[in-house]
């Protein structure tokens, strides 16, 4: 499935909040959910809840934490904090009576990067930071590299540790 609209265009800095909302939807009282899809994927439900309710369910690895829906005065808001280069696409909510109606399609382009936010930190917050991230990619190509000499070697009884020397570097 894929959606084509003539949608609200909106282009945000990284670590910026965005609120986005959905007018019209609640004609009345359903089941109304928030859509994201990227590019030409399948679109995947973000939250979702009953109009009635306060109970707000996030589904496909979605949090609360990040993204918050929220009802007022008869308008549904998708509230997106800190937005990030990953939460770039297409969002459109709707609601479900008989069968689903949609509205208000918004593509959301987040631009910037992470040195865009480590410029505003003090000089040992950067530090931190980036000692995270290396860590964070130590970690992982570490782990990479376990898997696929594990992997590599369960196809032949021989080991050719000289072929993955330098395999994390080309990450």
């Amino acid at each position: 499935v894929q959606i084509f609209c003539d949608c609200e265009k909106g282009v945000y800095v990284m670590w910026e909040n965005v609120t986005l909302q959905c007018i019209n939807v609640l004609k009345k009282m359903g089941h109304i959910a928030w859509f994201k899809q990227v590019n030409s994927s399948e679109p995947l439900c973000i939250t979702s809840m009953w109009s009635s309710l306060p109970t707000v369910h996030h589904q496909n690895g979605f949090h609360g934490n990040h993204m918050k829906m929220f009802i007022a005065n008869r308008t549904t808001f998708l509230r997106i904090t800190e937005v990030d280069v990953a939460d770039s696409g297409l969002y459109f909510c709707g609601m479900l009576d008989n069968y689903f109606i949609f509205t208000n399609a918004t593509v959301l382009k987040v631009q910037g990067n992470l040195f865009n936010k480590l410029s505003a930190m003090t000089p040992n917050m950067r530090i931190l930071v980036l000692l995270s991230i290396i860590r964070t990619a130590y970690e992982t190509c570490f782990r990479q590299h376990l898997h696929l000499t594990f992997t590599f070697k369960s196809f032949s009884r021989r080991s050719y540790p000289e072929r993955l020397t330098n395999w994390c570097i080309h990450l």
